[in-house]
Parts: structure tokens; C-alpha cells; sequence
């Protein structure tokens, strides 16, 4: 996956001020987690191989404020969680499908619901290998083994590898753009799982897949941006939640509101999307665009939180915006 941020700082607005700066934030965090950096020009990317190798948050220059969410609160108390340690983060590696009859997240029998849903400590709480690190690219990797809600076991090796771009570079991916009165940063993952059993994947005992997620500040203002093709239907069958209210769809894309106020998710299927997708974030000019590459053919592996007539026929993105709980 293939991410650039484009960010130019409006020194009027007050909420951006009062936002900590990148390098404010990395240097709070650095006694309770590994953090290393890719730099390129004035641009940074921050990670942690002991967080499971995902990208902390990212700038475009290190005294303005950084693009990724963080969960401050819990990573100082360096504290484990049930269900999941939400540590945020603007790209990270996680496996599917989540729920379904080759749910990972599940044990076998276990009813979908959130009393039983549990992260694999794998992509959760335990660290990554970092294999070889400089200040333009990262190599790391993780031995594990799971199980499915079938029972099957999965011996496998996870590599993950993170690369920072030039100015140069990331003017040739945009298309020949002009870069030169932009800020921004630009930066890939390179993800893969290695089956490391002697026994080879079947569809009859289940599938893994790859899911990749990045967590970013949310606002009143933020939407994200699909572009789509075809006679596209967007997947709502996620949490019962009303978007009535902020999903907006036209032929060829469509708009959700990310605002951090309800909890709802989306997703399109891999015949209806077109490889790339962002969010902008108006009231504080910031442009995120994620590029992906996928191969139409394979199996999109299903992760609603039922059993599945379709269990192979997943979306191949989502866009899920997070919202209070019951206690506000």
C-alpha cells in the first residue's frame, strides 16, 4: 500500500495550533515504546517495531502537527487491554477475515458478539523483528501461529517492510504534479504472509488475507473519498448504524463524513473500486491519498459478523468512522 499526505498549515486556525508537533509528540512517547524514523527532506515517518511495526504518525514537517490518531493514554500506561489494545496509528498490519465461519478473531462455537471478539495477540500485543532499519526504509517480520473458527492452524511469517519517498519520487507517483509549494510526506508498506506449515491453504478449511488500517484525526469537516466505477452498491451491513446523514454517493465516488461522532463502516467491492482512495480534511487543508495495488481474480475474504453464504466475496476496502460509546 502506497500512501501521500499533503498538508499546508493555516497558522489562523486555532484548533491546528493547539494540536501538539510532531516531534512533541514522538518525544512524549519514546520512553514507553520503541520508535524509530524515516526522513526524507523535512518530511518524517515514525514507527514501532514493538508495536507490530505500524507507522505511529507521519509529518511533513516536524514542528507542525503529525496525521496520524494516537492513543496517548494507553500506550503510557503501557497497560494490555481485552479485546484490543486500540493504540492507534496511520498504517499497521492486521490479518481476515475477522468474524464468519474462518473467523480469526473468534473461537470456535463463540457467538459474534463484542463480549467474545478478541484480537490475536500477534497483531495486538506482541512485538516485531526488526531485521534492518535506516533512515529511508525498514525491514521487519513476526513468526506466529493461529487458529481459525474452524479450528485450522496457520503456521505462518509476517513481513512488513516501510519505505519514505523523495519529493522527486512522490512526483512521479502523483503524475508529474508540482510538489514545490506543498508540504507533504509520502511513504509505502509492503506487506506479505508466508505459510511456513507443510500443509498447503484450502478454501474448505479457510483463507488469510492481508488488512491494513490507518487511524487518522477525525473533525466536523473530514470526508472520506471513493472514487468508484460501475453499478456500485456500498456495503452498510455494518453495525446497524443510520448514514443517512453522512454518506452522500454520486456516479463514479462517494463521500463519507469522518467526524468521530457515530460508529459506522462501509465497504466496496473489488468489481466497483478503482485502486486508490483519501480523505481531506477541510478546515485544516490536509489531503490523504492512499494507493493501493490488488489482483481482481483473487478471493476478498469476508469479515460481517455472521456466518456467511459468501464467505469469499469481501470487500476489498472499508471506511469505518468511530464514535462514543454508551458512555459517551
Amino acid at each position: 500500500m502506497i500512501r501521500y499526505l499533503y498538508f499546508q498549515i493555516d497558522l489562523t486556525n486555532v484548533i491546528r495550533i493547539l494540536i501538539k508537533s510532531f516531534r512533541k509528540e514522538i518525544q512524549e512517547l519514546a520512553p514507553f515504546c520503541q520508535i524509530l524514523e524515516l526522513r526524507s527532506d523535512n518530511a518524517c515517518v515514525a514507527f514501532s517495531p514493538l508495536l507490530q511495526g505500524r507507522v505511529l504518525t507521519s509529518c511533513a514537517h516536524e514542528d507542525r502537527a503529525g496525521f496520524g490518531w494516537l492513543n496517548h493514554d494507553l500506550i503510557r500506561s503501557q497497560k494490555q487491554q481485552r479485546h484490543i489494545n486500540a493504540f492507534g496509528g496511520e498504517d499497521r498490519f492486521w490479518i481476515g477475515p475477522e468474524a464468519g465461519q474462518f473467523a480469526l478473531f473468534f473461537q470456535p462455537e463463540e457467538a459474534f458478539n463484542q463480549l467474545n471478539w478478541q484480537t490475536p495477540a500477534c497483531i495486538d500485543s506482541e512485538p516485531f523483528d526488526l531485521i534492518e532499519a535506516n533512515n529511508k526504509h525498514a525491514v521487519m517480520s513476526k513468526r506466529t501461529q493461529l487458529s481459525n473458527y474452524q479450528g485450522t492452524p496457520f503456521d505462518i511469517e509476517i513481513e512488513r517492510k516501510l519505505e519514505i519517498y523523495s519529493r522527486e519520487e512522490m512526483t512521479q507517483i502523483v503524475g508529474g504534479i508540482d510538489l514545490g509549494k506543498i508540504d507533504s510526506v509520502g511513504f509505502a508498506s509492503d506487506n506479505a504472509i508466508i505459510n511456513r506449515s507443510k500443509d498447503p491453504w484450502t478454501a474448505e478449511s479457510g483463507l488469510l488475507n492481508i488488512w491494513i488500517l490507518g487511524q487518522y484525526v477525525s473533525g466536523p469537516e473530514n470526508w472520506a473519498i471513493i472514487p468508484t466505477q460501475g453499478d456500485v452498491k456500498v456495503n452498510q451491513n455494518y453495525f446497524e448504524a443510520d448514514l443517512s446523514d453522512r454518506l452522500i454517493e454520486y456516479p463514479g465516488c462517494c463521500l463519507m463524513n469522518v467526524d468521530g461522532m457515530q460508529k459506522a463502516k462501509i465497504g466496496i467491492a473489488p468489481d466497483h473500486d478503482r485502486n486508490v482512495l483519501g480523505s481531506y480534511d477541510l478546515a485544516n487543508n490536509v489531503l490523504t491519498v492512499v494507493r493501493y495495488v490488488t489482483d481482481k481474480d483473487a478471493s476478498f475474504l469476508n469479515s460481517e459478523w455472521n456466518i456467511q453464504d459468501k464467505p469469499f466475496q469481501g470487500d476489498v476496502l472499508n471506511v469505518y468512522n468511530d464514535g462514543p460509546d454508551e458512555n459517551g
